[in-house]
C-alpha cells in the first residue's frame, strides 16, 4: 500500500540518510569535447570536468529504493587543450568514482509468503575523474 510505501520510506531516511539525487540528462552519445570550445552553458561539476559524466537513472527491483541515480563517464580518455583548442587524449582514462550506498535488500522469509527488508551496501558510481592508465607488469 501507498502508506506502508512511505512509512518505510521515512524509516529508510531517517536511519540511513541518503546524498540528494542529481537531475537526470540525456546522453549526447559522444565525448563532449565541443563543451569546453564555448562559452559555459552549464556550471556544473560534471561539465567543467576534464572527464565529463551525466546522471542516469537506475533501478533494482528487489531493493529499497529500487530507483537511484549514477554517474556514468562520457569519454573513454580525457578533455585536454592544445593550441588547437580542446580534445579527447588517450593517454589518460576517464574512470567512476564510486561511493557506497545502503539499500534495504528485499528477501522472502523462509516459512511463508512475507519478505523482510535487509540493509545491503552497494557501490554507486558519483562522479568521473581522469587518471593515468593502469600499468600491467
Amino acid at each position: 500500500s501507498t502508506g506502508h510505501a512511505q512509512l518505510t520510506d521515512q524509516k529508510f531516511r531517517s536511519h540511513y540518510p541518503q546524498p540528494h539525487e542529481p537531475p537526470v540528462a540525456p546522453n549526447p552519445g559522444h565525448c563532449p569535447v565541443e563543451w569546453f570550445s564555448q562559452s559555459p552553458r552549464d556550471t556544473s561539476t560534471s561539465n567543467r570536468s576534464l572527464s565529463p559524466w551525466i546522471y542516469e537513472s537506475k533501478q533494482m527491483a528487489d531493493h529499497f529504493p529500487f530507483t537511484y541515480v549514477q554517474a556514468k563517464c562520457l569519454c573513454d580518455g580525457c578533455i585536454q587543450f592544445n593550441k588547437d583548442g580542446p580534445f579527447q587524449n588517450h593517454i589518460f582514462n576517464s574512470v567512476a568514482v564510486y561511493q557506497s550506498r545502503i539499500f534495504l535488500k528485499r528477501e522472502p522469509c523462509k516459512y511463508n509468503s512475507t519478505y523482510r527488508l535487509t540493509p545491503v551496501a552497494e557501490n554507486v558510481a558519483v562522479a568521473c575523474t581522469c587518471v593515468n592508465p593502469k600499468r600491467v607488469s
